[in-house]
């Protein structure tokens, strides 16, 4: 029964939709999709070189503020912006090491959606991107 299938399906997305290493899957499979110009070749995890659990376990320790998996408030960023890096070899095919380079565990930190815009905007507006210390101060530093 086509029309059954359709609804199962709707419904797990859905109630997966809640789960935080669900969330966290999607997440990683769209970072590599966003960096790949062809076909991807090989299982996220291989390419990142960490798993969903792996990503969970970081975003959590790098929680700030009343930060959860509960409020959906805040966003993945990548300290180094995916746009300085060379996603393709010289031939034109993907280079995955430069794409776990760019999605690595040292390169990603939770930060709540207004803060993303202010470091965004002042990527945007220097051309500098902030390290790990440098963001951090800047957030935390707001909310004290």
């Amino acid at each position: 029964n086509r029309e059954r299938i359709k609804v199962n399906k709707r419904n797990l997305h859905h109630k997966n939709k809640q789960n935080p290493s669900y969330r966290l899957l999607r997440k990683c499979r769209d970072f590599v999709h966003r960096c790949l110009k062809s076909t991807k070749l090989y299982r996220t995890s291989f390419i990142l070189g960490y798993t969903p659990e792996e990503l969970k376990k970081h975003l959590e320790y790098n929680f700030y503020g009343n930060m959860n998996w509960d409020v959906r408030n805040w966003e993945i960023h990548h300290v180094k912006p995916l746009d300085t890096f060379n996603f393709l070899n010289e031939d034109g095919t993907d280079n995955y090491n430069v794409i776990k380079e760019a999605n690595s565990l040292e390169n990603l930190v939770p930060l709540f959606i207004e803060d993303h815009k202010k470091v965004t905007a002042l990527y945007n507006a220097e051309g500098k991107w902030l390290n790990k210390e440098e963001i951090k101060q800047m957030v935390v530093g707001d909310k004290c």
